[in-house]
């Protein structure tokens, strides 16, 4: 019995070890990713968004892609118009993983590029007089803002294990977008004010949390 549990004693450390010396991912592994966006504010950008994939073109090297939508559309209340917006956002990485990427934490520096686009829709149903009890028939007007962006920005994070084959990674982004904005204004009752515009600009965010799941 004592031998028994010596032995117990002595393999356990051992085996310990082994878990924590192994690696987060060699060469040729795959990992389906999900963002995870535990806190909605606006002034962090997000450089490595919504559901995607991440493959190891070396035991140090990744490669990954992600994308991203949302769309939505909700009454205006009792003028009878609606405002419909829709968005989608690619993005692609890479991360060069420092040290040995054994243990628990495994730091990276990498680079990304994000592509963007938004379209918002808002429509009003304007009537031809300001009387309430108009006879009129009510005549729609539409508003449209549309913004595409395209963004590059080094990368600097890290990768922590939280069981076997499950981890959860964020990084510390310094980037710069160029956006195109363009609007529309089609007026109820004849006329159009419509223009675009570009601006360029840079900062520093974080991204969301990366819940990685090897297979």
């Amino acid at each position: 019995m004592r031998r028994l549990l010596l032995s117990v004693l002595l393999v356990l450390p051992v085996a310990a070890q082994a878990q924590r010396a192994r690696p987060f991912a060699e060469k040729g592994d795959v990992a389906l990713v999900v963002g995870i966006s535990p806190i909605d504010f606006p002034a962090i950008t997000s450089a490595l968004d919504g559901i995607g994939v991440r493959y190891r073109a070396t035991d140090r090297s990744v490669v990954g892609v992600s994308v991203g939508f949302n769309a939505s559309s909700i009454d205006t209340g009792d003028s009878g118009g609606s405002r419909g917006v829709g968005s989608g956002r690619i993005s692609v990485w890479n991360e060069n993983h420092l040290g040995r990427a054994r243990g628990i934490v495994s730091p990276f520096v990498g680079a990304g590029l994000t592509a963007g686009y938004s379209r918002e829709v808002l429509t009003i149903d304007v009537l031809p007089c300001y009387d309430l009890d108009c006879p009129g028939v009510p005549v729609s007007a539409e508003s449209r803002l549309t913004r595409a962006s395209v963004g590059v920005g080094a990368i600097l994070g890290a990768e922590v294990r939280v069981a076997r084959g499950v981890t959860l990674g964020a990084a510390y982004t310094l980037g710069v977008s160029v956006d195109r904005v363009s609007f529309r204004n089609d007026e109820p009752f004849g006329g159009r004010d419509e223009g675009t515009s570009t601006s360029v600009s840079g900062g520093t965010g974080l991204t969301n949390l990366q819940l990685s799941v090897y297979f």
